[in-house]
């Protein structure tokens, strides 16, 4: 039937004067579209409204058959005969295997063995999406075996309170959701094959599940980016339940291992029913931990159930040390308090930004474990007490002592819901805005009914009465707000202080000056205090506009250590000179460079840095580089290393030549939990303590360095958690027999190794990495080792590189087409999908082999090669070559 049927037009004549001609559309009908398409269509509808799309006329009577979703709802109980032969109907009736969603929600009850006719009938081997919540189930069902074997299902949802009975053999290839609620896992063997075939699985959830007869299990997929664990005792059975659960043993809690190398989101809500422990989750940006009350705990909080649920608390926050956003109860915060001797330990949340505090009750800003975890996020931005908070007056001379580093430097927003006007709430509201000095924005959600629930006029008037006394708060950063122009305030819902208007000049002119956004805005605030920024005023017509002059020692210490800073280190010292306030400036930069010069001056430099040494604030560096010739100066050089590194050093690069004797580098290096970048360059032995954990290195570069022995080498590539770069050049590791580089982080790895006496075969070296790279989208390979690999039959058996796009051939000199090199021919017949193909050292061809072809001739030249570049070319038999292959390729390409 043809869909796009040229529209029919017809002249009318018209009465009087009037004649003209009148369009008139032929009319198009939903019946002229192809049963494939109203199928679709249908599929969107009820089940019920599809099948009755059957008495519309002749060809609609059983276009509802191939339908391709149902879904089953039981309604009333008095209903639930009718529902039973209606779904017994449809089974018969639909064609089953068209059915790609399907969903049942029903009570089991008597009908256990209709129930898994349905399942058997409706579950067929291409359903893509499973939904099954089952209620009141006397004996086990029986799942179809092609169930737990289905190549095409990639969402499985099961609800229901019994035992899940699972086949031998469980391979779920390509199911990405899996949600599991009330399920009764019988045994560790059957638990542990469930989710070892599952090796796509993205999101899990797994709803109130009973892990009591379990002992542990792993949870293990490379693609699992989401997991969400709800446990809570009361809505899990009673023990004494034995029909139920099948005389099931249900005394033991579970450990479960989840390994989550690609996991981004973790949430926990319950009541530390069973151990649970994170491996490989640095990249882990959002969680959420909301520990409960267990129901025999709820009006009796024993000191036992706190202190357990608080180790709970601390052993998953101590997994999560790079999360972004944080949520979590009060009674998660109010146990984890209690355990005093851990609140030290907690990690250094650098990353976190975002802190939501729970929405179901009030929180005490003196909780231990609340200011620990302030205190423990340098860069928080946004904090959220949905449920309000309190604080007693008595408690606020210990509130924030020290202040949390993030209130006076990136502390943004404050959100606080659920405000009823109580003196410990608005006394810990003026604490907040009192310590929280480069505050933009307070958001306080204040409901009239929370006021009066019969008069809203009242409980609006009070709201705004209290906004007001918030607004007048002295000694706050609100004050600064004149006639409340900067203030928006909407009474019914909530009302929001915004002073990111205060900062000026706008932020829009930095660029202009070439400063940092935070250094801009620092400066601001600095000019504003200091009465240096002023508004224009405006001036009349005529009238000549007068600017004050602005100089540099205006700003503040703070901001002209920052700007000497980014001098070289000899060009800083020497703005001591500028002035007296100018004179001790430089001591306390932030960054230090020292390279050595020529030979000649080589006494001079050692006594720069000598002097250097003493003059300047060492605690206060962040990078430190150091480049010289150690020779036999040893002991002044781990003098150096042990002045300038200190704990809280950033980036570290060192660069030292000729070494007679083991250098001695400071202990605390190795422990540092602020390293993010360490370069290394010596041709020694680099000896290393016991302990090594840079819990904070992303790039890692060494150079020259000579391993002691396997032991050593493994240990500093274990101590790398969050590693990203790893670059080895010319390290000697003949004194390692083996080591394993793994860090879960891990994006680019550099290694460079030069030997003149090769041990090994060249050849079947290549053949070897090649073999394990067959996911390679961009490969650039040398002319050596093209060469290597002739030597050798192993290129015959070359992966077939199926995402190969990108393929450089670093030649060195021009290569002969179809004579060089066979292996070469093979590696772009196994590419099938290349689409940039590089010749650096460029080609050639003589005219008496132009008869000479690929065979076979590599597909890739007649689909996807688009771009090819050739460098170096000469002569005649480079551009014959270049014409041949010109005439070999099939599609449109650019030639560079």
């Amino acid at each position: 039937m043809d869909l796009e049927k040229k529209r029919k037009k017809m002249l009318c004549k018209g009465r009087g004067k009037g004649e003209g001609k009148v369009e008139v559309e032929s009319s198009f009908s939903i019946c002229d579209l192809p049963d494939a398409i109203l199928q679709l269509i249908i599929s969107s509808l009820p089940t019920k409204e599809a099948i009755r799309t059957s008495i519309l006329s002749k060809r609609w009577e059983h276009l509802w058959r191939d339908i391709s979703k149902i879904e089953l709802e039981e309604g009333e109980l008095e209903e639930r005969r009718q529902f039973m032969q209606f779904v017994t109907r449809l089974l018969v009736t639909c064609n089953c295997s068209s059915v790609k969603k399907f969903s049942l929600s029903c009570i089991v009850g008597e009908d256990a063995n209709l129930v898994n006719e349905w399942l058997s009938g409706f579950i067929n081997p291409k359903i893509e999406e499973l939904s099954l919540q089952f209620e009141e189930i006397p004996e086990p069902l029986v799942f179809p075996d092609q169930l737990f074997t289905c190549a095409t299902l990639t969402e499985f949802k099961l609800d229901m309170q019994h035992v899940l009975k699972l086949p031998s053999s469980v391979h779920f290839r390509c199911l990405r959701t899996l949600t599991l609620s009330n399920i009764i896992f019988s045994d560790t063997y059957s638990t542990q094959r469930l989710f070892s075939g599952c090796p796509a699985l993205e999101d899990l959830s797994l709803i109130d599940c009973n892990l009591k007869n379990v002992e542990v299990f792993c949870i293990y997929s490379p693609l699992l980016r989401r997991i969400y664990i709800r446990e809570n005792e009361d809505d899990m059975l009673d023990e004494d339940d034995d029909d139920d659960t099948g005389g099931l043993n249900v005394t033991n809690s579970c450990k479960v291992l989840i390994v989550g190398t690609n996991l981004k989101s973790f949430a926990y809500h319950g009541d530390c029913m069973n151990e649970y422990f994170l491996v490989h989750s640095t990249l882990v940006i959002d969680a959420s931990i909301q520990v409960q009350v267990p129901p025999e705990c709820y009006w009796d909080r024993d000191n036992t159930w706190e202190i357990d649920s608080g180790n709970f608390t601390f052993r998953l926050l101590k997994m999560l040390p790079n999360v972004e956003k944080l949520s979590m109860s009060e009674t998660s915060i109010m146990a984890l308090s209690r355990t005093t001797s851990l609140l030290g330990q907690l990690p250094l949340f650098c990353n976190l930004a975002e802190l939501v505090l729970d929405p179901l009750s009030s929180i005490e800003l003196s909780y231990a474990a609340l200011l620990t975890l302030l205190r423990n996020s340098p860069c928080l931005q946004v904090i959220e007490f949905q449920g309000g908070l309190s604080l007693a007056k008595g408690d606020a001379n210990c509130v924030f002592d020290p202040l949390p580093v993030c209130f006076s430097t990136t502390l943004k927003m404050i959100e606080i819901n659920g405000i009823t006007g109580k003196k410990d709430e608005l006394f810990a509201i003026k604490i907040l805005l009192q310590a929280a000095s480069v505050l933009d924005k307070l958001r306080i959600s204040c409901y009239w009914f929370s006021f009066d629930l019969d008069d809203r006029r009242i409980g609006l008037k009070r709201t705004k009465e209290l906004c007001k006394q918030i607004l007048n708060y002295p000694e706050v950063g609100l004050t600064r707000v004149k006639g409340g122009k900067s203030a928006h305030f909407i009474w019914n819902r909530f009302f929001q202080v915004d002073i990111s208007d205060f900062l000026a000049p706008k932020e829009e002119k930095a660029a202009a000056f070439g400063m940092p956004r935070l250094l801009f805005r620092l400066l601001g605030k600095a000019l504003w205090s200091r009465g240096l920024l002023k508004k224009r005023k405006k001036h009349r017509k005529g009238e000549r506009k007068v600017e004050s002059s602005f100089s540099i020692c205006d700003l503040p210490d703070v901001i002209l250590q920052l700007i000497i800073s980014s001098l070289p280190t000899k060009e800083a010292i020497q703005t001591s000179i500028l002035s007296k306030r100018w004179k001790h400036l430089w001591r306390d930069i932030s960054k230090i460079e020292l390279k050595e010069g020529k030979p000649e001056e080589r006494q001079q430099f050692m006594h720069f840095v000598a002097r250097l040494l003493v003059a300047c604030n060492c605690s206060t560096l962040e990078k430190f580089s150091l480049t010289c010739n150690v020779d036999k100066d040893a002991s002044r050089v781990n003098e150096w290393l042990c002045g300038f590194i200190n704990p809280k050093i950033q980036e570290l690069c060192l660069r030292l030549y000729g070494i007679e004797e083991p250098l001695v580098f400071p202990d605390q290096l190795f422990t540092c939990a602020t390293l993010t970048n360490f370069e290394l360059d010596m041709q020694h032995v680099f000896n290393l303590p016991s302990s090594v954990h840079f819990q904070c290195l992303r790039t890692l570069t060494l150079s020259n360095i000579i391993f002691p022995d396997s032991s050593s080498a493994q240990q500093l590539f274990c101590g790398c958690p969050a590693l990203e770069d790893l670059s080895l050049i010319n390290c000697n590791l003949k004194n390692v027999q083996a080591v394993c580089i793994c860090s879960p982080l891990l994006r680019r790895i550099y290694i460079q190794e030069n030997k003149d006496d090769m041990l090994y075969d060249i050849g079947d070296f290549t053949f070897r990495f090649l073999k394990m790279l067959p996911n390679v989208e961009k490969l650039s390979v040398s002319r050596d080792s093209i060469e290597a690999l002739s030597g050798t039959t192993s290129f015959l058996k070359l992966p077939l590189f199926c995402n190969i796009a990108e393929l450089d051939l670093n030649l060195g000199m021009p290569i002969k087409l179809f004579n060089e090199y066979e292996e070469l021919q093979t590696l772009l017949r196994n590419s099938p999908c290349l689409r940039v193909l590089r010749f650096q050292g460029g080609v050639s061809l003589v005219k008496d082999d132009a008869n000479c072809k690929f065979d076979p001739f590599p597909v890739c030249f007649s689909t996807t090669l688009k771009a090819m570049e050739i460098s170096g070319i000469t002569g005649k038999e480079g551009l014959f070559a270049i014409k041949i292959l010109l005439q070999l390729v099939a599609s449109s390409i650019s030639v560079g």
